[in-house]
């Protein structure tokens, strides 16, 4: 076992970012994708990807947390640790229901 100098040991990082999940047959295995993190080869567990269907088709905006993997022995430097979908409709939806269903002014988005 060891250390990438970068990182240090149990490391993570919650960035937000364009993620999908494709299935390399040859691997028999999935894998995360992160776009703006340049990343195309991030273990995931299958929890994530059966949860979220999206994942699969394309993929989503989501808040993910990833984790350093130490392991040596591993062919992949990062984990999948957290992922919560982040967007708009989602985010604005509460505040509608709770105002009757009305759109917020212009004040309300600032």
């Amino acid at each position: 076992m060891r250390r990438s100098p970068g990182w240090p040991r149990k490391a993570s990082i919650a960035l937000i970012d364009k993620v999908h999940v494709r299935y390399v047959e040859k691997e028999k295995r999935h894998w995360a994708a992160l776009e703006n993190f340049n990343s195309q080869r991030i273990a995931i567990g299958e929890r994530f990807y059966r949860d979220n269907d999206r994942l699969l088709e394309g993929g989503i905006w989501a808040e993910v947390t990833i984790v350093y993997n130490d392991m040596e022995a591993d062919h992949y430097a990062f984990m999948w640790k957290s992922c919560v979908p982040s967007s708009s409709a989602v985010l604005i939806l509460p505040s509608i229901a709770k105002d009757g269903g009305r759109l917020p002014g212009m004040s309300g988005w600032r």
